[in-house]
């Protein structure tokens, strides 16, 4: 009888430590997967950040290359309230080359393909006379002014001045410029 007591004692022992054992590895191995879950998000989340960085980084060196031709595009558009900068900087042009210049229409338009909404056309019509050459000079300096100037109409006609003898030339140039909005 004592050996029927101790066998199920030991039983009971037995199967109440395999009990406990296997609450306990079924207890470690849900702390192993709720950290090996915490450690792939902190993964992802340290991966997102570093291309977050990356993305941030190669957009401000992005920046910094066309940084000088965004000045020079800025430094060839009109600014908004600059339409009359512009045409007395157009008419300072014309008394350098030694041209009277009338300013005929002036119109303000939507620009063309390509630029977004933000830029508008800015066309104007002037009539100019003069010296051939002075209206030439007039045409070079009017091409290589500091902003994005087309050049939509040029003519020069020849006449007689008002006393008949001296050779006048007529001018006539429609161009247009883009104006931000």
């Amino acid at each position: 009888m004592k050996s029927t007591l101790t066998t199920r004692t030991l039983l009971s022992i037995v199967a109440l430590l395999s009990v406990a054992l296997t609450g306990g590895y079924y207890l470690l191995f849900q702390e192993i997967r709720e950290r090996a879950t915490h450690t792939s998000d902190m993964h992802n989340q340290i991966e997102e950040a570093v291309g977050r960085e990356g993305y941030l980084l190669s957009l401000k060196t992005t920046l910094a290359d066309v940084k000088n031709d965004v000045a020079f595009i800025n430094s060839r558009v009109i600014g908004k309230d600059a339409t009359v900068t512009f045409l007395d900087r157009v008419e300072g042009m014309a008394k350098i080359a030694g041209v009277t210049l009338a300013t005929d229409a002036l119109g303000v338009g939507a620009a063309g393909e390509g630029v977004d909404g933000f830029l508008e056309q800015i066309g104007v019509s002037f009539s100019a006379e003069g010296s051939y050459s002075s209206l030439r000079h007039f045409l070079s300096l009017l091409e290589n002014a500091p902003y994005s100037i087309t050049f939509s109409n040029v003519s020069f006609d020849r006449s007689l001045g008002k006393d008949g003898v001296k050779v006048v030339w007529h001018g006539s140039f429609k161009i247009t410029a883009l104006l931000r909005k």
